[in-house]
C-alpha cells in the first residue's frame, strides 16, 4: 500500500507513462473516418451488445461487443463473411457486413467518411421486392447493385451521391438482395447485368 501511495505521488509530481491499450493503433486510425461524438465513442467502444442498435453509429455489434466497423480499415483479422462473384473479368471475392433485419438496413453506412475498397455491405430482405434506397446521413458515393434471389443480378447504379435523401436509387426487378460497394468499384470488378453472385452462404429468410 505505502508502494502504491508513493509511485501515485511521484506520478503527480513528475507524470508517468502508462502503457497504451494494444487497439490504440487502430483506434487512432479509425477515429477520423467516423462521424461520431468522440463522448459517445468512449462511452460505447467495446460496451457490451447483443445488437447493433445499442451501439452508437457507427460502431456495430461484434461478438458481443460494440466495436469498430472492420470495414473502415479492411481488417483482415475480423471473420467475416465472403461473397464470390464472376465477371467478364473472372472471379472476385469480398468481405462482407451483413444487413438483415429493419435497423441494420435502416442504417447501413450511415456516419461514416470511409469504406475498404475490399469490402461491401450486404442487404438480405426477407422477400423479393422492388427496391428503393436513398443515401441520408451517408457521406461516401457508392456502387450499388440489385440482385435477384439466384444471384443475378437486376441492375447496377454507379456513383449514388452522398447525403442525398431522394430515393432514385431503385431496382429495375424484384430483388432479394442489395449490394452496397465504394464508389468505383463496378468498374474495377467489372460488375454489370451479366455477372453471377454466389448467393449459396446466404439463407434467404
Amino acid at each position: 500500500m505505502r508502494l502504491l501511495t508513493l509511485l501515485s505521488l511521484v506520478c503527480l509530481l513528475f507524470g508517468c507513462s502508462t502503457p497504451k491499450p494494444q487497439n490504440d493503433t487502430r483506434r487512432e486510425a479509425a477515429l477520423p473516418l467516423m462521424l461520431i461524438d468522440p463522448n459517445a465513442f468512449e462511452r460505447d467502444y467495446q460496451k457490451t451488445c447483443s445488437h447493433t442498435q445499442v451501439c452508437e453509429a457507427p460502431l456495430v455489434c461484434i461478438k458481443g461487443q460494440c466495436d469498430i466497423p472492420p470495414s473502415l480499415l479492411g481488417d483482415s483479422t475480423h471473420d467475416a463473411p465472403k461473397l464470390r462473384f464472376r465477371t467478364s473479368q473472372g472471379e472476385h471475392d469480398i468481405a462482407l457486413e451483413i444487413c438483415d433485419d429493419d435497423y441494420t438496413r435502416m442504417r447501413g453506412m450511415m456516419m461514416r467518411k470511409a469504406f475498404h475498397p475490399d469490402w461491401g455491405m450486404l442487404f438480405i430482405f426477407e422477400r423479393d421486392e422492388m427496391r428503393a434506397f436513398w443515401m441520408r446521413n451517408t457521406y461516401i458515393p457508392l456502387d450499388m447493385v440489385f440482385i435477384r434471389r439466384d444471384g443475378s443480378v437486376a441492375n447496377v447504379l454507379s456513383q449514388a451521391k452522398p447525403l442525398d435523401e431522394t430515393p432514385t436509387y431503385r431496382s429495375t426487378d424484384r430483388v432479394r438482395y442489395v449490394l452496397e460497394l465504394p464508389a468505383g468499384s463496378l468498374q474495377r470488378f467489372g460488375i454489370d447485368a451479366a455477372t453471377v453472385f454466389d448467393m449459396k452462404s446466404f439463407s434467404a429468410k
